[in-house]
């Protein structure tokens, strides 16, 4: 007869091998991204696409200032550097959190829908690209 390997519990919640490593490096990279220069020209350019096109802001720029200005609780900065990091920042904790919560149940959803969540964050980074270039909030690569 074969044996049946269970996994421990702990308060009513299985227990995963490092499923508290997520929200860690979650926590680790806001207080790094909370101590970068807030301004628009602060700290270095890390961006390889800003750097290789000669200035030009791809979808991202102005991610890591507005994941700081976030964490300092200035959310009209954050939106305005950049709005679409904001909204991935609040689904990443979520998702962290979630997956911290129940992990079994997290990790079946997010199988299921993947392909769909990242398309919908694709299309709608895109189009907040193109629209705050439309509006003369960030530079045009072209």
């Amino acid at each position: 007869m074969a044996s049946v390997v269970r996994q421990p519990r702990v308060a009513g919640l299985s227990v995963h091998r490092n499923r508290y490593l997520p929200a860690a490096a979650l926590a680790g990279a806001c207080v790094v991204a909370g101590y970068t220069p807030a301004g628009e020209n602060g700290g270095p350019t890390l961006c390889p696409y800003r750097v290789f096109s000669g200035g030009a802001w791809c979808p991202g720029c102005g991610a890591t200032r507005a994941v700081g200005s976030t964490v300092r609780g200035d959310l009209g900065a954050a939106f305005h550097l950049n709005p679409w990091a904001v909204l991935i920042l609040v689904q990443v904790t979520a998702g962290i959190a979630w997956f911290t919560r129940a992990p079994d149940a997290a990790s079946a959803w997010w199988n299921q829908r993947a392909n769909l969540v990242l398309g919908a964050n694709v299309f709608v980074g895109l189009s907040l690209w193109i629209a705050r270039m439309s509006m003369g909030v960030i530079p045009h690569p072209f």
